[in-house]
């Protein structure tokens, strides 16, 4: 074998082993490339299981009014979701005023009797039965409110107010009610509102 041909040889060795590193490159980056989309899918799919979790434990409150021609009028609160509802912050208004819960607006009645009575008509034997006769909820900041309850924030028995008028306003105007509220592991945090208008963070 000439002297040429020990160089083609060697030549010919050279461009093979040269391809062959640039393929192990190529599977290798191939290697990597697969390696990364693996890990995204994976933190993806532990991503979407846990938000179909949370909306599975996750509770939805609403409140509404009832009055006209019920035999009881009042406001009640629902949880419609899937999951228990931990409360953050309970809010009562009436007359413009802040209250932790009903029993605060209560004690406010019997201490402003004349006050109500210039400003909704509420004579002191009206208030006195609301006192005394209306149930209401003792749910309050911190509580738990349950998946699928439904029940009442307070109820009157229908004409305990001066007339229709006044009984109306009474539940769509004068009483307020906003709770801000989570899933339990604190997530899905929202606000129920009724009869006061929630901030735009409030929703």
């Amino acid at each position: 074998m000439s002297k040429s041909d020990y160089a083609e040889e060697a030549v010919a060795l050279e461009k093979t082993g040269g391809a062959s590193k640039s393929n192990e490159h190529i599977v290798s980056v191939c290697a990597l490339v697969l390696s990364l989309v693996s890990i995204f899918v994976s933190g993806w799919q532990l991503f979407e299981n846990k938000r179909q979790a949370e909306f599975l434990i996750s509770p939805h409150l609403s409140i509404r009014t009832q009055v006209g021609n019920f035999a009881e009028e009042g406001i009640y609160l629902d949880n419609g979701g899937f999951g228990p509802a931990k409360v953050l912050s309970f809010k009562v208004y009436f007359s413009e005023q802040e209250f932790a819960d009903f029993a605060g607006v209560m004690t406010h009645l019997l201490e402003n009797k004349t006050k109500l009575r210039l400003w909704y008509g509420l004579d002191e034997g009206t208030i006195d039965r609301l006192y005394n006769e209306a149930p209401h909820a003792t749910w309050k900041a911190d509580d738990v409110i349950p998946a699928n309850y439904r029940g009442s924030l307070l109820v009157t028995q229908r004409g305990i107010m001066p007339s229709r008028i006044t009984s109306i306003q009474f539940y769509r105007k004068v009483v307020g009610v906003k709770i801000q509220y989570c899933s339990m592991s604190g997530a899905n945090c929202k606000w129920a509102c009724l009869n006061r208008e929630c901030q735009k963070d409030e929703t």
